[in-house]
């Protein structure tokens, strides 16, 4: 099977339970200003402050919004287990890094706070149905489907 058979492949797995566009926009918005607070000029508190919140409430978002207990019925339904995979922890590890790394642009120019938050939110937009677990739920089996 070539690579672009696979991709057209991987493509026709449809998403039962899709990450809905509010959660995964302003999770990945705050995310991002969690990185970019810490290159900032601010007092090293208040920018550990900021951070502390942006991810705070991220969590939240995702984990009490509706559709993760959809999400959680669903996996019960198809038998399929509630724990993360390393292809969902792998994206989280570049945005851990990114978080360990943006102290050392501590007091940069509002430009570079401006593109370290845009390409981090970007990153965190782009992998979020991987890292939530909603587009795995498109290759679960199901009875009477040739996948």
């Amino acid at each position: 099977m070539d690579a672009m058979s696979s991709y057209t492949d991987m493509r026709t797995h449809i998403t039962p339970i899709p990450t809905p566009p509010i959660v995964r926009i302003s999770a990945s918005v705050l995310v991002g200003g969690s990185v970019a607070a810490l290159t900032t000029g601010l007092a090293p508190g208040v920018k550990f402050g900021i951070m502390a919140a942006c991810l705070i409430v991220a969590l939240i978002i995702i984990l009490f919004h509706p559709y993760r207990s959809r999400m959680k019925e669903y996996r019960e339904q198809h038998n399929v287990s509630m724990l993360p995979t390393m292809g969902q922890m792998l994206p989280l590890f570049l945005t851990w890094l990114a978080l360990m790394l943006a102290p050392l642009l501590s007091g940069s120019a509002a430009w570079v706070t401006i593109l370290v938050w845009l390409a981090v939110t970007g990153w965190m937009f782009l992998t979020f149905p991987h890292v939530d677990g909603s587009r795995a739920l498109a290759f679960v089996e199901h009875p009477g489907r040739n996948t």
